[in-house]
């Protein structure tokens, strides 16, 4: 006789599921043995696990080795456009299209199904676009075979567009953030445009009065029109630099020389170092790795650390006032860009927040440049921070990954 399950009820009420089993030992089955086993644990951790199945707040389903659904909660089932009813026995290449099956679901239900826990996100377009993170865990038999695979299937679509909509408010500070700084230098860039437009006009009134001579000195005019081309080129490396700082473009990602980097910034600010009275040194390692990155984001970074540098040491009366600017690789081999210089320097409780968002001690600031930059060489994988100099003035530094 077959075992079957039966309810009784106790004296105070309640209900007892049990599994009762019947065996005859006598061809008349006159005798024979009995077994009562109390179910109500086993039952209480079934209805507890369909409970979890039914009321997850991500979507549930179990796929079998066939990979055919055995099951699947209300959640998954909403989320598909279809009743949990008719997913049961349909194939995942059905709800979900052949060519993600066979593309992505596929190699992770096989490996799923070899033994192995599978966590993976993909993107869904067939009812809207959805951004899914999703994990696959085996489920075994009693001999510890895997029969199915529990999938757990969580919607990141409102993260993803948070994320997005920060990362593009983020870049648009970034923006507003260069476009302030290089208002601040306008005097300084109108000078680094102003010296190639007069010494251009210089060589070409040089030049003609060399051709109207009785004699023309053509060596003299050779000279004068490569000075010329030269000096043309210069302002219009400098009309480049400023048209790319200013403009808006998404980040992307190029094999960079970090010492060029630095360079283009120098020759932006030599001006407004001269007009401070900042002596401008550089030690620029040779033979440095190339780093990828975003020339304008780092630019932007080493603009922001100048400019700083520069105001900072304006207001000091006694004392050189130098900005030391360096290159160099740490032990681990990345990059390492460092800006010194010899100002008031930093409070401890500014040190501590100088990278904080709205923090500035200067009238009329923002706060941002500083939070920018850290936010700038982080998506480099990257670090940014200050120190004190033991004698006086700060040090800002940071990392690039090679």
């Amino acid at each position: 006789m077959q075992p079957f399950e039966k309810e009784y009820f106790r004296k105070d009420g309640s209900r007892v599921p049990v599994l009762i089993g019947v065996a005859s030992f006598k061809q008349s089955g006159s005798q024979g043995v009995a077994f009562v086993l109390d179910l109500t644990e086993r039952k209480r951790a079934e209805n507890l696990t369909a409970r979890f199945f039914e009321s997850a707040p991500d979507g549930v389903c179990i796929v079998e080795r066939d990979y055919r659904y055995r099951r699947a909660n209300p959640v998954y089932a909403r989320r598909w456009g279809m009743s949990a009813e008719r997913i049961v026995g349909m194939h995942v290449a059905e709800l979900l299209g052949v060519d993600r099956f066979e593309r992505t679901l596929k190699p992770n239900l096989d490996r799923c199904f070899a033994g192995e826990e599978v966590k993976f996100e993909w993107i869904s377009e067939s009812r809207g676009q959805f951004y899914l993170s999703s994990t696959y865990s085996p489920l075994r038999s009693g001999s510890g075979e895997v029969e199915a695979a529990l999938v757990i299937q969580r919607d990141l679509t409102e993260y993803m567009r948070a994320s997005e909509a920060l990362r593009t408010a983020q870049a648009e500070l970034a923006h507003a953030n260069r476009v302030a700084t290089m208002g601040q230098l306008t005097a300084s860039i109108a000078h680094e445009v102003n010296q190639p437009i007069a010494a251009t006009l210089t060589n070409a009134q040089a030049a003609l009065r060399c051709l109207t001579r009785p004699v023309p000195e053509l060596g003299e005019v050779r000279e004068a029109l490569a000075s010329i081309v030269n000096d043309a080129v210069r302002a219009g490396d400098v009309v480049s630099r400023i048209r790319d700082l200013m403009k808006k473009a998404p980040p992307r990602k190029d094999l960079l020389d970090v010492n060029g980097v630095v360079r283009e910034v120098i020759e932006l600010t030599h001006g407004e170092a001269v007009k401070n009275g900042v002596s401008l040194l550089t030690e620029l390692a040779d033979s440095m790795p190339l780093i990828p990155g975003d020339r304008i984001q780092l630019q932007q970074v080493m603009l922001n650390l100048i400019i700083n540098a520069v105001e900072a040491m304006s207001g000091v009366g006694n004392g050189a006032r130098e900005l030391l600017i360096s290159t160099g690789k740490t032990a681990s081999g990345d990059v390492l860009v460092a800006v010194r210089d010899s100002g008031p320097g930093l409070a401890l409780a500014a040190l501590e927040r100088v990278f904080d968002p709205f923090y500035t001690s200067k009238p009329g600031g923002l706060g941002m440049g500083l939070s920018i930059c850290r936010s700038i060489i982080e998506a480099h994988g990257g670090r940014l921070w200050a120190s004190v100099n033991v004698t006086r003035g700060a040090t800002f530094q940071f990392t690039v990954p090679a």
